[in-house]
């Protein structure tokens, strides 16, 4: 059935109101979380197409920094396809489990750094944002064998990014000389530039660790907020896990 279902899925709609945004470092569980709404809700998953190696039509940077008020109408252009289901390749589609799809749920890692962009422009898409705590994300990156150099050299090179965000912490960048510590800067800039820009009412957060420990209270929070009534919650969380 996954297998089938990653190839030939229908959706029943492209409309923006049916489209779910979930942001957050790799390894923070973002994947967990979309595999959960998407089996709750009957949603299409589509699998973090900023990635340009694996998307061909994303043609911008790897960590790419969009200023709130920016017009790039080929940045919009390109998150228009994505948020309306019209992009479709191995790659976006390998975690896909529904048939027929009522919606969309994408899930994208690298997210943080256009987030407030996207509200700004699509006010009818439902942004969620997911925290892990750092060291538990850090170890994760470790055990994954992650390189979080490009991630950084990509980011130190995008000049607006560092004059809005990064300036003051630079010689704390410049310090980061292990793989370890260059995650823990990648995981608190995801968080400042977050921070920074988004405001209460532009998104929901949740966590790991609540989802985790408490995943029937923090599910009905979150479907709350989606404002999907009719639901059920009758989901075992923990047992569809991905290995993060």
């Amino acid at each position: 059935m996954g297998g089938l279902s990653r190839r030939a899925y229908f959706e029943t709609n492209h409309d923006l109101t049916k489209a779910i945004i979930l942001g957050g470092t790799a390894r923070s569980g973002t994947t967990w979380l979309a595999q959960i709404l998407g089996k709750m809700m009957h949603y299409r998953l589509i699998f973090e197409p900023y990635f340009p190696e694996n998307v061909p039509e994303y043609t911008f940077k790897f960590r790419q920094y969009m200023r709130p008020d920016e017009v790039n109408a080929a940045f919009r252009s390109f998150t228009e396809r994505v948020l309306t289901g019209r992009i479709r390749n191995g790659w976006t589609d390998s975690h896909n489990r529904s048939l027929i799809a009522d919606g969309r749920i994408v899930k994208e890692v690298r997210a943080s750094l256009f987030l407030k962009w996207i509200r700004n422009n699509f006010e009818n898409v439902t942004i969620l944002y997911m925290l892990r705590h750092p060291c538990a994300v850090v170890s994760s990156w470790n055990r994954a064998g992650f390189q979080p150099s490009f991630d950084i050299e990509c980011i130190l090179g995008q000049n607006a990014l560092v004059k809005d965000h990064l300036d003051r912490y630079l010689p704390i960048l410049k310090k980061a000389n292990t793989d370890i510590a260059r995650s823990a800067v990648v995981w608190c800039i995801d968080q400042v530039v977050t921070l920074n820009t988004m405001e209460y009412r532009d998104y929901l957060v949740t966590t790991y660790e609540d989802l985790w420990l408490k995943p029937s209270d923090e599910l009905k929070r979150i479907m709350g907020y989606i404002d999907a009534k009719n639901v059920e919650l009758n989901i075992d969380a923990r047992s569809i896990i991905s290995d993060t």
